[in-house]
């Protein structure tokens, strides 16, 4: 089942246990979340098979919008930084999707891992 979540950063939608961030409010509004069943825009429904789709990897590359170039990989719920362009080639040659968050967002997220 999908879920809208909602956070300081905007908004993102739940999906089979990935989160797929949602890039603006009209993305939001296309958005239709019915049972067994969601509505999107084709550049939604892309990003949504980018991250949730037949991919090998779960993981995903989170680029950080507003940040100093430092990226992270969201897996299994957790984000830890990438510190070396190896393991990133590594990541996307294994189908690892990519994401754009926000630099508050990901302070967020890592502030509640601590």
């Amino acid at each position: 089942m999908a879920e809208l979540i909602t956070s300081s950063g905007g908004q993102s939608l739940g999906i089979q246990g990935h989160v797929v961030p949602l890039v603006s409010e009209e993305e939001v509004r296309a958005l239709v979340i019915a049972p067994g069943r969601v509505e999107c825009a084709q550049s939604t429904h892309a990003r949504i098979n980018a991250i949730v789709g037949g991919r090998k990897s779960d993981d995903v590359i989170v680029n950080v919008l507003g940040g100093n170039g430092t990226r992270y990989v969201w897996s299994g719920g957790v984000l830890t930084e990438l510190a070396h362009q190896q393991t990133i080639d590594q990541l996307v040659a294994m189908g690892a999707g990519a994401v754009n968050w926000e630099l508050d967002e990901v302070e967020r997220i890592l502030a509640k891992q601590r």
